[in-house]
């Protein structure tokens, strides 16, 4: 993974809509987190997702289509 010396943010996500304990997640926010996830693979801001543990971070990769070289 590389860096530029002007990342701007790192999201530290600790849930998503799909895993809390709600009875289910709104196709909104559902539709909201995606459009985050997707925003940062396409590079259209200088962010990066947080790797803070393998349930999340597999979720993320596998459920939303996060990119492994936009994580930090």
């Amino acid at each position: 993974m590389q860096h530029s010396d002007s990342t701007d943010t790192v999201l530290a996500l600790f849930s998503t809509g799909k895993n809390t304990g709600r009875p289910g997640p709104t196709a909104a926010h559902v539709a909201w987190e995606q459009q985050a996830i997707t925003a940062i693979d396409q590079g259209r801001y200088n962010s990066w997702v947080a790797d803070i543990g393998v349930f999340l971070s597999g979720q993320l990769r596998r459920e939303y289509g996060l990119d492994p070289g936009h994580m930090s």
